[in-house]
């Protein structure tokens, strides 16, 4: 059998890292949204690092695309949350969301970012997309920078 790359084996660490945390994540509050969004970020750059070296052997496989489904189960935790919004997990959502659109722009997959702009724009999601404090709390500035520039 091929052996597999380093980047290859990275990205499937990564990625049974983000199914563990994501498990646990679901049941936790929202303190912890600080480690989903390193494990999402590494798992999206190992993603990207492991398409690289299995374009350069010749493999025509998408870790990315293995990457944004698994993104979406952090995204649809975030979304979903019922706490009430000073503590909810939806202040989390913008940063899963903007990780997701680097992805789908990556594999040229843009009719995917419809159903998050959509959460978006829903009225569960909190209004605070210009910068505003709801509830005492507000997106980091970053966050919104990077969505409306995909917006």
């Amino acid at each position: 059998s091929e052996k597999r790359g380093e980047y290859v084996e990275a990205y499937s660490h990564c990625e049974r890292a983000c199914a563990c945390f994501q498990q646990i994540f679901e049941k936790d509050t929202s303190w912890s949204m600080p480690a989903l969004h390193t494990l999402n970020l590494s798992l999206r750059l190992a993603a990207a690092a492991a398409d690289k070296e299995l374009a350069a052997s010749g493999v025509k496989d998408s870790k990315l695309q293995e990457a944004a489904r698994v993104l979406q189960r952090s995204f649809q935790v975030t979304i979903t949350d019922r706490s009430p919004l000073p503590v909810s997990k939806k202040w989390g959502a913008l940063g899963v969301i903007n990780t997701l659109f680097k992805i789908y722009f990556s594999i040229n997959n843009l009719r995917l970012c419809q159903n998050l702009i959509r959460a978006v724009e829903g009225p569960a999601f909190p209004k605070a997309l210009n910068g505003e404090t709801v509830e005492g709390r507000r997106f980091k500035l970053s966050e919104l920078v990077t969505y409306k520039y995909f917006v």
